[in-house]
């Protein structure tokens, strides 16, 4: 029957222009894709985009509800360019479209297959993860990834440990908020953990706190090991809990983390909002490290940064919304 959409934590004191994907990014009728050029280039978002309008599920799109995953609902030849270097790759795509999945599962595609899941709501809750990405036949690629989400909606209304849990991936205007009427803090307690080799555009990052948990930690985005991610004009936050720990973090537990990008994003809450901990696995560090054009919110308990034996090599025109300059914490 279908339904109508309305609407590891550790806490320590470019081309002329490039869009998301061939196929433009939609919601509401609307293509909303970035742009990087010679001329200029994104401002940060200065909060959540809107559910419904700018990322998740288009309003008024019609679903039906599986409990599982099924079969494709079609086959698709999809072209993902990266938003900073500019590189393309065209693959054919199973494709899931319009969907209200209600349970949660692992994706795991398999034989060369690549899944493109598009319009699809992940209305999960009390479980380890909202979705999960089986990694089994994930290759060390950011430009071959095992599944691309295209405005797609991540809920859980505070009892989940995970929204999406997995690497290799793309994240298309997709919004990961959690349940929009929960209270207090909506959402599962990490909003993406995983993300090696993975891409994230305009998407909404956003960490609750699971309830069940004595002494909940949350962050926006966790990665714990490998890195190659890109965050590109998105909105990460770690939430308002108690717990919340960072909007971004990256850490060097699993070991060394190289290769991260942060471009044009909106950093908020957490007790740092955006934290790098290379002293993990005898300090096997976090390296090459990229941040522009970011904008971080004055909520966060100790600061907006702190980075531990971490190489940044580029720390360009970022600070408060206000205006405050934060200069590079690792020069």
């Amino acid at each position: 029957m279908p339904i109508l959409v309305e609407y590891v934590r550790h806490f320590n004191s470019p081309p002329e222009t490039v869009v998301a994907s061939a196929e433009a990014a939609t919601a509401g009728g609307t293509a909303y894709n970035p742009t990087i050029s010679t001329a200029g280039a994104p401002t940060a978002p200065t909060g959540p985009f809107t559910a419904g309008t700018q990322v998740g599920v288009p309003t008024g799109t019609s679903l039906t509800t599986r409990t599982s995953l099924g079969s494709a609902t079609g086959s698709t030849s999809y072209t993902i360019t990266h938003p900073i270097s500019g590189a393309q790759n065209t693959q054919t795509r199973a494709t899931w479209q319009g969907i209200n999945f209600t349970s949660t599962f692992t994706l795991n595609p398999t034989g060369g297959t690549r899944y493109l899941i598009k319009n699809c709501l992940f209305d999960v809750d009390d479980t380890s993860w909202v979705v999960e990405i089986s990694d089994t036949n994930g290759v060390a690629d950011q430009m071959d990834p095992l599944v691309v989400f295209e405005n797609c909606s991540f809920r859980s209304n505070g009892n989940s440990s995970i929204g999406v849990a997995g690497s290799h991936i793309w994240l298309i205007s997709c919004d990961i908020e959690g349940m929009p009427t929960a209270s207090p803090a909506a959402g599962a307690a990490d909003g993406w953990q995983g993300a090696a080799y993975s891409v994230a555009i305009n998407s909404n990052i956003v960490a609750g706190t699971r309830t069940s948990e004595p002494d909940p930690h949350s962050d926006g985005m966790q990665n714990a090991g490998t890195g190659h991610t890109t965050l590109y004009h998105c909105w990460c936050s770690a939430g308002a809990s108690a717990g919340a720990n960072a909007a971004i973090r990256f850490g060097s537990e699993f070991g060394q983390v190289a290769a991260v990008e942060v471009y044009f994003c909106g950093l908020d809450d957490g007790g740092y909002a955006m934290q790098m901990d290379g002293s993990k696995s005898g300090n096997a560090g976090v390296v090459g490290v990229k941040v522009r054009g970011c904008r971080w919110t004055t909520t966060a308990v100790y600061g907006p940064t702190d980075l531990t034996n971490c190489t940044v090599t580029e720390w360009t025109d970022n600070a408060f919304f206000a205006g405050t300059v934060i200069p590079n914490p690792a020069p």
